[in-house]
């Protein structure tokens, strides 16, 4: 059985009509792809570069071993400016500019990414309470212990910082 002229003429319309719908479905999933992988790539770099900051600057200021050494010189019976640092910079702005973004990053960057702020956060808060004179009151025991746990707030902000760092440089390079 042989088609007609005007039944083929139907079945070339049909079936043209339906690849032009599937290339203009499929274009606009490729772009969008592409769009996205973009954007979390651009993302991924963008926090690597604070983060990296961030770090640069926590051992550049041996945050870690003054906050520390603080602790042992007050167990030591010295003195210790309890207001010598102050933390009145925003330093997240990546971060906090692209929070709703950073589901789209591979591997376990998100969950890394959460940590190294709010310990970043944390440390901040607690240098911020110093400077303002709000621990003048408590004991050079108390003060010790302070002082060590801000000490190792940044020694956890160097290791979550170190390992946000690797992560995108073996993912993203």
């Amino acid at each position: 059985m042989a088609l007609s002229p005007n039944e083929l003429q139907l079945i070339s319309t049909i079936a043209g009509g339906l690849l032009a719908i599937g290339g203009g479905v499929s274009s606009t999933y490729f772009i969008e792809k592409w769009k996205s992988k973009r954007l979390e790539t651009n993302l991924a770099w963008a926090i690597y570069g604070e983060v990296s900051s961030i770090c640069q600057i926590v051992r550049k200021r041996e945050y870690v071993a003054k906050f520390k050494g603080c602790g042992e010189d007050l167990r030591n019976g010295k003195e210790v400016n309890r207001q010598a640092v102050k933390a009145d910079k925003e330093y997240f702005y990546i971060f906090k500019a692209n929070a709703s973004n950073i589901g789209m990053l591979a591997h376990s960057l998100p969950e890394k990414l959460v940590s190294f702020y709010a310990h970043g956060t944390s440390a901040l808060e607690d240098i911020s309470a110093l400077s303002s004179g709000y621990h003048n009151d408590k004991s050079n025991e108390a003060m010790a212990e302070y002082f060590d746990s801000i000490g190792e707030m940044f020694y956890q902000l160097l290791s979550k910082g170190d390992e946000i760092v690797q992560i995108i440089e073996h993912r993203y390079s």
